[in-house]
């Protein structure tokens, strides 16, 4: 997919604001929705067929408006746009949805999950917590939809939290778990916005990035990294969400038509995601990339996870919330999907 995510960060665009289209019979609702997906990706299909189906099942009153590569601005750009009305909706990964509901970041924990099946668990555990936050943040969570397996991709050799303290790893900005991660460990963690990473990567500010395989691929950081983490099974969560206000103006056929669609766009990219990350990572391997086994050095990374797990409890999630996760995680059902 040259990433779920190739971005054109420099080609901010400002959004007018359009409720309606006309066509046909009867007035059309626009949603006017940005994702990081550039024209031509696997990802990018997908939302085609998202709007050719939504199209149908809406009985033509809902078209789809799509504002790909990042055109929108980054994350905490189109949620604000959202919250001005500017757009109606947003493909997000977690930093993003974090800025709407905090405590998604529990899906996101490091060590929680070994397994996708493990994810979907806790995510159908938690079903009607998340969307009943997302309503009182003003948002209706349409589907999920993860962007790969989580890697750290670094010059140097990363395998224990130790060898993180002679690396200049970069921290999400907006990411308060990755910022706590590297206090935890000691590192001087580099906070930047995600279109920063590239120049960064080049001045040698920063020399390792955790992102998945498609990412590293798709944005060209893996040209300036050596080594690549083994896949943990840990995936790398993202969302599609639209504004309550503008959904509920919606007739009624017009919102079963919207979630039907986009309960059949989640299946279709999280197979089409999960293929093309997998391909991206074998193709760094063809290319030399070093795979490193972060799970034999398991015993040093535990406590560390576990320190951050308590750390974020409070602040981020609940102890409740964080419980149940667990316990779904854990749950036989869960194991071996």
């Amino acid at each position: 997919m040259r990433r779920v995510w190739l971005l054109t960060w420099c080609c901010f665009v400002a959004l007018p604001f359009v409720p309606l289209e006309r066509g046909g019979a009867q007035d059309a609702a626009v949603l006017r929705m940005a994702s990081l997906a550039p024209s031509g990706s696997g990802a990018d299909r997908v939302f085609q067929q998202f709007a050719e189906r939504l199209k149908q099942y809406s009985g033509g009153r809902v078209r789809v408006r799509m504002y790909n590569g990042g055109v929108a601005g980054d994350e905490r750009d189109v949620i604000r746009k959202m919250r001005v009305g500017q757009l109606e909706g947003a493909a997000l990964t977690s930093v993003g949805l974090a800025q709407i509901v905090r405590s998604v970041l529990v899906l996101q924990l490091p060590g929680l999950f070994t397994s996708r099946g493990q994810l979907e668990r806790v995510r159908h555990t938690l079903a009607d917590d998340f969307a009943a936050q997302f309503e009182a943040a003003g948002y209706v969570l349409l589907g999920w939809g993860d962007v790969g397996d989580r890697r750290i991709f670094s010059q140097q050799r990363i395998a224990a939290p130790r060898d993180l303290l002679r690396a200049r790893p970069w921290v999400w900005r907006e990411d308060p778990m990755g910022a706590e991660l590297m206090a935890i460990i000691g590192a001087n963690g580099v906070p930047l916005a995600l279109p920063e990473v590239m120049a960064a990567l080049q001045t040698g500010m920063v020399d390792t990035v955790t992102a998945t395989a498609l990412t590293a691929v798709g944005l060209q950081w893996f040209r300036f990294v050596k080594y690549m983490s083994k896949s943990t099974g840990e995936p790398v969560l993202g969302a599609t969400v639209v504004r309550k206000p503008w959904f509920d103006a919606l007739p009624a056929e017009a919102q079963s038509g919207l979630k039907r669609a986009s309960k059949e766009v989640e299946v279709a990219l999280a197979a089409q995601v999960g293929r093309e990350d997998a391909r991206a990572a074998q193709v760094l391997i063809a290319r030399g990339m070093k795979e490193v086994d972060m799970m034999a050095q398991k015993s040093e990374w535990e406590p560390v996870l576990k320190e951050l797990a308590r750390r974020l409890t409070g602040r981020v999630y609940t102890r409740e919330l964080l419980e149940r996760a667990t316990k779904a995680a854990r749950s036989p059902s869960a194991e071996g999907r």
